[in-house]
């Protein structure tokens, strides 16, 4: 994260000289998710351009109905609420996207990004409010993230069993949860997905928490070497302040 940091703020800059300010604008919102995610902070700001005392990024995309700037931002937004656990935020975020997403000619294409995320979310706030409406949510993600693995996409396979790990521990279903969180852990590892390795972890240590299982502390302390290891200071901290583990 912190080399990709440096590489949005040159690539900003050369779109700023260029007067290029619309590819600026979308890059933007990333190179503000990934300083967010490295430094260490009081509280979220959440595309908030606090520096410049401007006003939010997706306010003025809604004022101008710049329908996929809204998406983009939203996309963005829901990963960086989720991963710091602002799950009703990300709820939020997440469905204020797909409705925008109905008014455009076609849907941006993440490649399973915003239905992985998307589904985390749902059921993270399954979970807190025990509200069964998001069980449906839940089911289309996890069936739209079925659709990129069978296309072949070896970026989906870890998304599609830590969804199918969630929702078996949301049912109740703890043998099978289990098994596969230790699937999900395994393909991220495998194919080099060092955040959603780390995520993978830390939901696992979750489950067995939940499940009053000492393992807990063995994945949270996985989950927390990952998060340096990408890069993400903040979230690593947030961590340790949030599951004293």
């Amino acid at each position: 994260l912190v080399e990709l940091r440096k590489e949005l703020d040159s690539f900003g800059k050369q779109m700023v000289e260029y007067n290029q300010m619309i590819p600026n604008k979308l890059t933007l919102v990333i190179r503000r998710v990934v300083s967010n995610l490295v430094n260490p902070k009081d509280s979220l700001s959440l595309i908030t351009d606090q520096d410049k005392g401007q006003e939010d990024l997706l306010e003025q995309a809604i004022k101008s109905n710049n329908y996929t700037f809204i998406c983009h931002i939203c996309t963005f937004g829901v990963i960086e609420a989720y991963i710091f656990g602002r799950y009703e935020l990300a709820a939020e975020m997440a469905i204020k996207r797909q409705e925008v997403e109905k008014k455009l000619s076609r849907r941006l294409l993440y490649h399973g990004l915003t239905d992985f995320y998307d589904g985390l979310t749902f059921i993270a706030m399954a979970h807190e409010t025990k509200d069964v409406k998001w069980e449906s949510l839940v089911t289309k993600a996890i069936e739209k993230i079925k659709g990129f693995v069978r296309s072949g996409s070896v970026n989906c396979e870890h998304k599609l069993l830590l969804l199918q790990a969630e929702a078996r521990s949301l049912l109740g279903d703890t043998e099978k949860a289990s098994s596969s969180y230790e699937l999900a852990i395994a393909a991220a590892e495998k194919h080099g997905f060092t955040h959603e390795h780390a995520i993978a972890n830390e939901r696992a240590g979750d489950f067995f928490l939940r499940n009053g299982d000492p393992r807990a502390s063995i994945y949270y302390g996985t989950a927390h070497a990952l998060y340096l290891k990408w890069g993400a200071q903040s979230k690593a901290d947030d961590l340790i302040r949030n599951i004293p583990f």
